[in-house]
């Protein structure tokens, strides 16, 4: 049944559909005006009690100021719905869903006519499938609850026209199927402030009168498709900021501006400089051109509205990089003149200068946080300058700690220009008091003026100030307001205003010149663009700094500085760098000449006081061109040509060129004569040279004269006090281009011979590009095919360039190769790369060789009964694999310079069942460097802060023993041993780590077991103390993450060792911050703790063993550290104290939070157990700990289970020679050069001598250094010692002197020395003695070097490059006597040579003059004197005549490079010079030498059991075969014992008596031999009679000292 009814109260024109409604709703609980849509509807009811609410067919009107509710589910969907139809009542009508209410409707209209109406949504739901159309008086406000427009297809969603649309909160929602359905969002406003707005699924659209506000940043606001495509869609879209900015409206499909009008309100917003997006979308397919922004200042400096349809954003940059560019760009703009005034005093007194004088004046400034600046400065006028008769002009900006510098200005003033040298900081020439520094009325030591701009803060440090308030907007805006400044005198030629700048004045003068393009030319010295990679403190400040790389950097802008240029520099720039100073010039727009001034030095003094300033500038303002250009630069292979275009005469060339990566300035510049420099046609200069293998940088230099002579033309500049006489111009700076492979030469394994396999590592780094690709890599040419192989998937990329390196690693498989004795393995590898950038491509070949090591494989040594014997052990999960391949794979994070390859030797790959694998790595020095779980590192990443960051790489921070002295132990002279190594402290230990070198090491594969044994070293270096700790260690994978390390100490020094830190380690805190420590059962929480903290803990009160965990969680993550916690065992005296555990983490406090990237910070937690134990001279001990990988639940229950604590602690030792075996025999190689111990017998062959495998207390460790071939030398230690040469070890020289030689490079003499000699061998070369006499001994000031050159000689000449090394003399006094020159590993073939003598700068005092034989009495005959005076700077090599007899008084140290060595002697070779004249050691240079420890030996005279050496300590192998001491050896060989030739020997003072007896009739020759290959008959032939015989073998009497005999016999039974 259908029924109409009108009622009159509540004035409701309705339709009713009778239907039944279960709300219960108290009536008359609102007020009469109010009431809910239920109530509303409830006076219309039928007969039998039942009401009628509006329905579909319909219509509701709300009108005569009512307001209805709906706040409970209404479950009839109503009709259309009218809220309010009145005309010109005034009373308004509301429609208002509250929290709780739901009401389904068709079409909304607010009002129907012209008094107001109000849908108002508070919470709940309403939901249309129509349209809502807000008319002129009518409001739609939503501030919660929801709107859906549920109709389908294209469809009006809102439309309206005078309304208002206010959504604050809630969601409103309007969904299409198809991106072809338009949905119209058509009235004049809709302002969204909150809530969530989502118009999604199909296309929008808004009416051209439509105005849709985005108010601040609560709103979300998703629109898929936003179409302003035409001009019926011109709609406005403003954004109206808040504080921090406003809301983007969110496009997941496109939007299109085309027609927008888009408004800014930035009023209300206090945020500082950032971007904020307006639309976020992957695609926007049209900008808008219709953009109005109010209240944040000036388009393009304050602010920009980026859109890009490339990169698809449109956001609003305030003050950011854009604007912040914009405003840098527009100081190009300052071309008024300041105004210049006398005084800092505002408003102040006018100034004005005069030709003839310096005036000091300030002049006007940009404002500085809003205030007025100036800027003190000097003016000077050459006198003779007017108006009439105008001078060319210079700016002079100064560095660093500088000041407006009147003595600069006077020094352009005399070579004729005026000049303005300003304070860039607000800084007077005044220098400050004590008070007013402390008072902040200064810069630096300057006086600061009363109307200052900034001062420099750091390194670009002000970068988050206000860009106009930042100190190089001051400072370029200075520099560009002087040369407006100089433009503007009279007497100042306008076109032709300069720039000089030195270094932080040179990267202000690299950027004022790419903004002012007026200027005429331009000096930046030392400092200029693209400083955010140098690896110094410039790219550790600027890598991450947008605002430098961006806004900031001078190459920017470079481009647009087409005015001629001089970079002037010199190659140990250490401020700034080549590298990014060629970058700088290679991108400027003009031309440019290059000068790099070797020596030149750093100062404001060094550049001003050279020449070449005055001349550039001589040649451009005349010309427009430099003196000197570069017109080409070509590199064919190793050869290069470099084309000079010069107006001067050119005088000479040369080439500087390093091996070294990293910063240019500590690489070693070497200095060579180019091979031709010849001139055709006129002015035109062609020099040729040949680059050295590896070099990685160089750059040819010129020389001319200055245009500025001395009024006695003799050819030098010195009217002003130039430094130097000569002018250098030159090459752009290259870097060779390409991969680099180090060592760059043969590639040498030295195969165990009892492993299957073995590897070696090759660094690949590269240079030239962004990044590198190799292509391929092969083996080609083995000897023994297989043998050689690698693991790398191609292509690879290298993505950061040297001095960062790659590790690639070579294997080699002897079960392939299969080599024995002196066989060899070759090959060839060969990488073939491309850069990306230019498809450029290359090769890179490295030959391979593998050689079985000797004398016996370090893995071979018996480690079996050192230790004590194993007990039983069940292993609850499995058990690690153990290699000595270096995988990449397991390479971590640390805050080094060094790879990895240089720390690793074994690694232990495992398993947790609770953490997955890890992976245990062990060093060179026996230390654990790093323990990963799951591809997490948990070792700290030894970081070190300050000037030394690469001191202790892998040296402190890892798992291994410590050992001192308590006693000797002093903070000036310590004594500390560490198991890993040295800290790199000394020059001669700085540029590769020395660890403590392994003397054996041995896998068992079978128990996962690792055996080493290393000579552990004082950690402090140069030392008074010697080490004699040899320290055994047995590591041994136990299963399911439990790790057992074991140790042996022998103490083969002659100090007693009193505390022992047994293991000092430390765990990265950002992996494991927490740390606990158990006692009683229960955890005690360490966390917070410092080690700077004193609290330790008696190993005895814990429960023996503590943790470094993840959280707290007991399943977290875990390091247990198993310790013990029982006293040492041993006898009275062993135990000196309570053992105990000290923990904590490094520094003052601990960073909360962690800092994001791990290795830029002291990430160390330090855990040990410390055990005050005394070790005598020759005693041993034992110990014993473990380490649990797992959670800190399971490693507890591991702990317990396998009895760990128990199992842990220190016993004393004692060993027996007589235990059984334990003693080894060694026996004489006779077969190999030089003769070498080996385990393997002869037929017949007795022993040599005998060894024990264990520590026997009091004995001596045996050992074998073997010399093998050194690719290249190690860097020099570059200072001299004072030490008398040694009686042992010389290969060349004389001591007979009677006369002077001088090298000198003083303002009158310049002079350098030599002397040729001669090797009759392969030799590695260990120190230069020479000699200094009493007459001539002078002390070096300031930073002055010595060069000395070692290179093959010929003729007259060199015929080598050779080797040169820089010898710092800084302020060190040559005293008359003998002084060492380090020149370690330099391996030579036999041949003549020489070396040489210069200084490479001048000095008052470079006058240094040593010992040489008077004419004719020089005992040594292999070479002669050499000397040479120069004319222009000395440099090495240099060409001149050997006077033969006249020889220097020197001695060259070294030996042979084959040379073999058995002593038990444990320091004199350790120190092979023994302590130098400061009483301070070193340990021996072990980059050339291999040690390994054959065994024990007693120290006293008694022969060996079994063996033949009764005075070990006196018994040693010098050279090739020579043996020295008294010996006794029994040789069997023949076909059985009962026919042989039986033969023995002796060596006595006068040789060898071989004793032989020959059976009868067998015919016999002794021969002799000097290499074991040509032989020749030692005496006549004899026939034997049965009968001992004895035969003279007389010793070597030339070189190269050694001779072999043997016995040859005939049986005529079986010829």
């Amino acid at each position: 049944m259908i029924a109409t009814f009108r009622f009159q109260f509540p004035a409701v024109a309705l339709l009713f559909v009778c239907i039944a409604h279960s709300a219960t709703v108290t009536p008359g609980s609102l007020p009469a005006s109010i009431s809910n849509w239920r109530q509303n509807w409830a006076l219309a009811t039928t007969s039998d009690g039942t009401f009628f609410l509006p329905n579909t067919g319909d219509t509701a009107i709300i009108n005569q100021s009512r307001t209805i509710i709906v706040n409970e589910p209404v479950s009839v969907a109503a009709g259309a719905v009218s809220v309010n139809n009145t005309v010109g009542t005034a009373m308004g009508a509301t429609l208002r869903i509250d929290t709780g209410g739901s009401l389904t409707a068709g079409a909304i209209t607010i009002p129907q006519n012209s008094d107001p109406g109000v849908l108002d949504i508070r919470g709940g739901s309403l939901a249309t499938n129509s349209t809502v159309n807000v008319r002129l008086n009518g409001s739609f406000l939503m501030s919660g609850g929801s709107f859906l427009n549920n109709a389908t297809g294209t469809r009006t969603v809102l439309s309206g026209s005078g309304g208002t649309i206010d959504i604050s909160g809630g969601t409103f929602t309007a969904t299409g199927t198809s991106s072809a359905h338009v949905l119209s969002l058509l009235p004049e406003s809709i302002r969204i402030s909150g809530g969530t707005f989502n118009v999604t699924g199909g296309q929008t659209i808004l009416a051209s009168n439509t105005t849709l506000t985005v108010e601040g940043t609560a709103p979300t606001i998703n629109i898929d498709r936003l179409n302003l495509n035409n001009t019926s869609r011109a709609a406005v879209i403003r954004f109206v900021m808040g504080a921090t900015g406003v809301s983007p409206i969110r496009c997941g499909g496109y939007v299109n501006l085309a027609n927008a009008k888009l408004q800014i309100d930035g009023t209300a917003y206090t945020g500082g400089p950032g971007l904020i997006d307006l639309f976020v979308t992957p695609d926007v397919l049209a900008a808008s051109t219709n953009i109005q922004v109010t209240g944040l200042g000036v388009q393009g400096i304050d602010y920009t509205v980026i859109q890009d349809v490339t990169a698809n954003v449109v956001r609003l940059q305030i003050g950011g990089l854009n604007a912040d560019r914009a405003a840098v760009e527009a100081l190009s703009g300052l071309t008024a003149a300041p105004a210049m005034f006398a005084d800092d005093v505002l408003p102040g007194t006018p100034a004005s200068v005069a030709a003839g004088t310096i005036t000091r004046v300030f002049y006007d400034g940009p404002l500085y946080q809003g205030n007025p600046t100036r800027v003190c400065a000097f003016i000077g006028i050459p006198a003779g300058a007017s108006a009439a008769n105008p001078v060319p002009a210079v700016v002079l900006a100064h560095g660093g700690g500088g000041r407006p510098y009147s003595e600069w200005v006077q020094k352009w003033t005399q070579r004729g220009y005026a000049a303005i040298a300003m304070g860039l900081e607000g800084q007077t020439e005044i220098a400050a008091t004590q008070s007013q520094i402390d008072a902040g009325q200064s810069v630096g030591a300057w006086l600061k003026h009363n109307i200052p701009g900034p001062a420099r803060v750091g390194i670009y440090g002000d970068s988050s100030a206000l860009i106009r308030d930042q100190w190089m907007y001051h400072a370029t805006a200075d520099v560009i307001l002087a040369n407006s400044l100089m433009r503007s005198l009279p007497q100042v030629n306008p076109s032709k205003v300069g720039v000089m700048g030195i270094s932080w004045g040179g990267v202000v003068a690299s950027t004022a010149i790419g903004l002012d393009n007026r200027f005429a030319f331009a000096i930046p010295t030392y400092g200029g663009g693209h400083k955010f990679d140098i690896p110094n403190q410039y790219g550790t400040a600027l890598a991450d700094n947008e605002l430098y790389r961006q806004v900031w950097d001078p190459i920017l802008r470079i481009d647009d500085a087409t005015m001629p240029v001089m970079w002037f520099t010199w190659p140990g720039e250490m401020n700034f760098s080549l590298d990014s100073f060629a970058h700088t010039y290679r991108a400027a727009g003009g031309p440019r000449m290059v000068s790099h001034v070797p020596g030149m030095m750093h100062s404001h003094p060094a550049a001003w006081n050279r020449p070449e300033s005055y001349d550039f500038a001589d040649s451009v303002v005349p010309s427009g061109q430099p003196w000197c250009v570069v017109t080409s630069s070509t590199r064919t292979g190793n050869q290069v040509q470099v084309v000079f275009d010069s107006d001067k005469p050119l005088l000479g060339a040369s080439l500087l060129h390093t091996v070294d990566t990293g910063h240019t300035g500590l690489r070693n510049w070497l200095t060579d004569p180019v091979a031709s420099l010849v001139e055709g046609p006129p002015g035109v200069w062609t020099a040729s040279a040949v680059l050295p293998s590896d070099t990685t940088a160089w750059f040819m230099n010129v020389s001319a004269r200055s245009s500025d002579l001395d009024a006695n033309a003799n050819g030098l500049s010195d009217n002003f006090g130039y430094t130097g006489d000569l002018l250098v111009a030159g090459s752009d700076y290259q870097e060779t281009k390409g991969l680099l492979v180090n060592p760059s030469g043969p590639l040498l394994i030295r195969h165990p011979s009892n492993l299957p396999s073995s590897s070696a590592a090759l660094d690949l780094g590269y240079l030239g590009s962004s990044s590198l690709e190799i292509t391929a890599i092969s083996i080609s040419g083995e000897s023994n095919p297989g043998s050689f192989s690698h693991s790398w998937s191609l292509p690879r990329t290298l993505t950061t360039q040297l001095p960062a390196r790659q590790p690639f690693v070579i294997q080699f498989n002897n079960g392939t190769a299969n080599l024995s004795g002196n066989q060899q393995a070759t090959g060839t590898l060969t990488f073939t790369w491309r850069d990306p950038a230019d498809n450029s491509t290359g090769q890179v070949l490295v030959p391979l060789t593998a050689e079985l090591a000797a004398p016996a494989s370090t893995a071979g040594y018996d480690f079996a009964k050192v230790f004590p014997q194993s007990e039983s052990w069940t292993s609850s999960g499995p058990r690690a694999t153990l290699s000595n391949f270096y995988d990449p794979a397991d390479a971590s994070s640390w805050a080094l310079a060094f790879p990895e390859t240089d720390v690793f030797a074994f690694s232990f790959r495992g398993h947790s069942s609770e953490l997955g694998d890890y992976t245990l790595r062990v060093g060179k020095g026996g230390q654990i460097f790093s323990i990963r779980v799951n591809g997490q590192e948990w070792m700290a990443p030894q970081y070190r802060s300050g000037t030394t960051p690469n001191r202790a790489p892998w040296m402190d921070e890892v798992f291994q023993p410590v050992a001192l002295n308590r006693t000797l132990d002093t903070t000036e002279n310590p004594y500390f041993i560490h198991g890993s190594g040295i800290y790199l402290e000394d020059p001669a230990f700085t540029a590769k780590p020395f660890y403590s070198p392994m003397l054996a090491s041995r896998i068992d594969a079978a128990d996962s077991r690792l055996n080493t044994v290393n000579w552990a070293q004082q950690a402090h270096v140069p030392t008074a103390y010697r080490s004699g700790l040899i320290h055994f260690q047995r590591i041994t994978d136990r299963g399911a993450g439990i790790i057992e390390i074991e140790e042996v100490f022998h103490n083969a020094g002659n100090e007693t060792l009193d505390w022992f830190n047994i293991p000092w380690m430390g765990v990265r805190l950002s992996s494991l911050p927490k740390h606990y420590i158990y006692a009683g059962g229960s955890r005690i929480d360490r966390s917070a703790a410092l080690f700077s903290d004193p609290q330790v803990t008696p190993l005895t009160t814990t429960d023996g063993y503590a943790a470094f965990t993840a959280t707290d969680a007991n399943d977290s993550p875990c390091l247990a550290l198993v310790f013990g916690n029982t006293a040492p065992s041993g006898p009275v005296g062993f135990i000196d104290g309570t053992p105990d555990w000290r923990d904590g983490a490094a520094g003052t406090s601990i960073p909360n939070p962690l800092p994001a990237v791990d290795t830029s910070w002291r990430n160390l937690r330090v855990g040990t157990a410390r055990y005050p134990v005394v070790l005598e001279s020759g005693a041993s001990m034992h110990t014993r700990y473990f380490i649990v990988i797992g959670t800190e639940s399971s490693a507890r229950n591991r702990i317990a289970t396998h009895s760990l604590v128990a199992r842990s602690g220190v016993t004393k030792l004692a060993y027996s020679a007589s235990t059984p075996g334990v003693v080894k025999p060694w026996y004489a190689t006779l077969n190999e050069t030089p003769l070498r111990p080996t385990e393997n017998a002869g037929p017949l062959q007795q022993p040599w001598f005998t060894t024990t495998s264990v520590p026997v207390a009091g004995w001596s460790p045996l050992l074998v250094l073997d010399n093998v071939s050194q690719t290249a030398p190690p860097p020099p230690v570059d200072v001299p010692v004072e030490e008398d040469p040694p009686a042992d070890g010389r290969i060349a020289g004389q001591s007979n002197g009677g006369v002077n030689g001088a090298v000198r490079w003083t303002t009158t003499q310049k002079q350098g020395i030599g002397q040729t000699f001669t090797l009759t061998e392969e030799t590695v070369l260990d120190k230069l003695y020479l000699q200094c006499t009493n007459s001539w001994r002078k002390i070096s000031t300031g930073d002055h070097k010595l060069r000395l050159w070692i290179g093959a000689w010929s003729g007259n000449g060199p015929a080598s490059t050779g080797v040169t090394y820089d010898i710092n003399s800084a302020s060190f006094e040559w005293f008359a006597g003998w002084h060492a020159l380090d020149i370690p590993g330099l391996k030579l073939p036999a041949g003549l040579y020489a070396f040489q003598l210069i200084w490479t700068s001048e000095g008052s005092s470079h006058d240094l003059i040593f010992a040489r034989a008077t004419a004719g009495t020089g005992t040594y005959t292999g070479g002669g004197w050499l000397t040479k005076a120069f004319t222009g700077d000395p440099a090495v090599p240099f060409s001149t005549a050997a006077t033969d007899g006249n020889d220097a008084v020197f001695f060259l140290t070294g030996s042979p490079a084959q040379s073999f060595v058995l002593t038990d002697d444990f320091y004199q070779l350790a120190h092979p010079s023994g302590p130098p004249a400061d009483g301070f050691l070193k340990p021996y240079n072990g980059r050339t030498a291999r040690w390994q420890l054959l065994g024990f030996v007693p120290p006293s005279a008694a022969a060996i059991t079994g063996g033949m050496l009764p005075s070990p300590v006196s018994s040693r192998i010098v050279a090739g075969n020579t043996i020295k001491g008294a010996f006794t050896r029994t040789l069997y060989t023949g076909l059985s014992a009962a026919d042989a030739v039986q033969t023995s020997s002796a060596q006595d003072q006068n040789g060898l008596i071989l004793r032989h007896r020959v059976p009868t009739g067998w015919s016999y020759q002794i021969e002799q031999s000097s290499n074991l290959s040509a032989w020749s008959p030692h005496g006549a032939g004899s026939i034997g009679t049965n009968t001992l015989t004895e035969a003279p073998l007389p010793p070597p009497v030339a070189p190269p000292h050694r001779v072999f005999y043997r016995l040859r016999y005939d049986n005529p039974d079986s010829p």
